[in-house]
């Protein structure tokens, strides 16, 4: 059920005060921790420095989104466009509401909503997609996309997911654990579906593409140190693309100055073979 507009503008101003909250606390823990002992959970007191250089710097941070996969975009989708028009701009305005400059994608691979729902004979045969207008617009998830571009110029999309495709993996599900059969230590009677895998990706970044919406990364699997079965992210081996472990998907700002580099991987859970 979608949230009461007006519930969710209290929501962003109580937001505005954690964020604010949280950077003191984090200001305060910093310069105590500078400044003497530190007793820990057991009582036992030690010196902790902590030292800030400005002027080294690690991974750069690309910006703040939100995930709307799930469904959540499709509720949206459907709302009152009172609703849409609120909800949006609390998410994406950079002056009403919270300027986030990015939006998470599900690649979903469950009944009804995935673009390969029908299994392919071999891994070599051809498959049979969907197109996005099929499964409810991706979700809702591409209308979701291209409102954001339209409204606010927020074109960072990123897609991943949460399992490969049920018949592609050692277990013949999309939860549950299992891998991609054909990577290292995951053999299946069937063969090796990495390939089939890495253009059922290609295949979605391609629609999005087409529709005006150029996906920025494509990530093959989702939550990766996460190692108890029966997760439904818990998918496997990969196709990973670039050097930055994404498929930079066709027509993306990223696609110019980026090389495209097919390397293979796995997850090391859900091993085995059917």
């Amino acid at each position: 059920m979608l949230a009461n507009p007006e519930v969710l503008l209290r929501a962003r101003r109580s937001f505005g005060r954690v964020v604010a909250g949280c950077a003191w606390a984090v200001a305060e823990l910093a310069l105590a921790s500078s400044l003497g002992p530190v007793p820990d959970a057991a009582g036992v007191t030690a010196h902790v420095t902590v030292t800030v250089n400005p002027a080294e710097r690690y991974q750069r941070i690309a910006g703040f989104g939100v995930p709307e996969g799930f469904g959540q975009a499709k509720t949206l989708m459907d709302a009152p466009a009172s609703v849409r028009e609120q909800v949006l701009s609390l998410l994406y305005s950079p002056t009403q509401g919270a300027g986030l400059t990015i939006l998470r994608n599900e690649i979903s691979a469950d009944a009804g909503f995935t673009i390969e729902p029908e299994a392919q004979s071999s891994p070599g045969a051809k498959p049979s997609y969907l197109s996005l207008a099929e499964v409810d617009q991706d979700q809702g998830q591409l209308w979701f996309a291209k409102q954001i571009k339209a409204d606010y110029g927020v074109s960072d999309v990123f897609a991943d997911t949460w399992s490969a495709p049920a018949f592609m993996k050692t277990n013949d599900s999309a939860i549950d654990g299992g891998t991609v059969c054909g990577a290292p230590g995951a053999s299946c009677k069937s063969g090796d579906w990495r390939p089939a895998y890495a253009n059922y990706l290609l295949q979605y970044a391609t629609d999005y593409a087409r529709a005006g919406v150029p996906l920025t990364y494509v990530g093959p699997e989702n939550e990766t140190t996460r190692s108890s079965p029966g997760q439904h992210d818990a998918d496997t081996a990969t196709a990973l693309f670039t050097s930055h472990g994404y498929f930079v998907a066709p027509g993306s700002p990223a696609a110019s100055s980026a090389r495209a580099r097919y390397a293979l991987g796995r997850r090391r859970v859900g091993r085995g073979s059917r």
